[in-house]
């Protein structure tokens, strides 16, 4: 298993976007709709921070498997 910087937090939150993402999405779909099958504005905005946390430059956040 990859070492990940990510907090418990983070990737609970990634796990939680990933269930979102349907099934006919690959990632990069789902990082330009972030907020597919969210519900309320509180869903939505973790959505997006999640796709800003996944989407940001290399040492910043990271995609983990």
């Amino acid at each position: 298993m990859k070492k990940s910087s990510h907090t418990n937090v983070e990737r609970a939150a990634i796990q939680w976007w990933r269930s979102r993402r349907p099934q006919a999405f690959n990632l990069r779909e789902h990082l330009a709709n972030p907020t597919v099958n969210t519900i309320g504005s509180s869903e939505r905005e973790l959505a997006k921070a999640v796709a800003n946390l996944l989407a940001a430059p290399a040492g910043k956040g990271k995609i983990i498997s």
